[in-house]
């Protein structure tokens, strides 16, 4: 199950089946998580809510990298009902302080290198585009761009495109 960092999960759990001394209990990585309608951890974040009779959904409200991993959901006497892996995936996010800035200046006949480094989850693919109207992929990928030599009267126009699953982010550098 994939969530998005910051948004709210629902696990669902539904059994029938339940004596009256069972209870329904939620379990993850960090240990007995509720038991029945009891959150014993993160209280503020967590909660069991019960639709119907049989429902016993585990609620996580704001849901951040402590969250990811296995949740199960089982009776007091040990019978999984339910088993959940969660993934918390982010949309590509430009990270400023090892890319390129807006605007670049190179020295006419260099050969410049464009940077544009994306984080996010799954890991954005880089990909590069020459203009912004009618942009002309250059089906280069990767964080790094190396220009043709540059001519001192021309103004280039480049932008990164940072892809997942979740989303994608467009960032434009202009050469000179």
């Amino acid at each position: 199950m994939q969530i998005r960092r910051g948004q709210p999960a629902t696990l669902r759990c539904y059994f029938q089946d339940i004596g009256a001394q069972e209870s329904i209990r939620w379990r993850s990585k960090e240990g007995l998580l509720t038991s029945g309608l009891i959150v014993y951890k993160h209280p503020s974040n967590l909660e069991v809510q019960k639709p119907t009779q049989h429902d016993w959904n585990l609620i996580i409200k704001k849901v951040d990298d402590t969250f990811a991993g296995e949740y199960t959901c089982e009776t007091s006497n040990g019978k999984v009902i339910a088993r959940y892996l969660l993934e918390i995936v982010e949309a590509p996010r430009i990270i400023p302080e090892r890319s390129s800035t807006f605007h670049e200046e190179f020295q006419e006949g260099s050969k410049p290198e464009l940077k544009c480094y994306f984080s996010g989850v799954p890991t954005p693919t880089v990909r590069w585009y020459r203009g912004l109207r009618d942009a002309v992929d250059t089906r280069i990928t990767g964080e790094i761009l190396v220009c043709r030599t540059l001519l001192a009267t021309r103004l280039t126009l480049t932008f990164a495109e940072g892809e997942n699953d979740v989303g994608s982010l467009n960032y434009t550098i202009a050469c000179k």
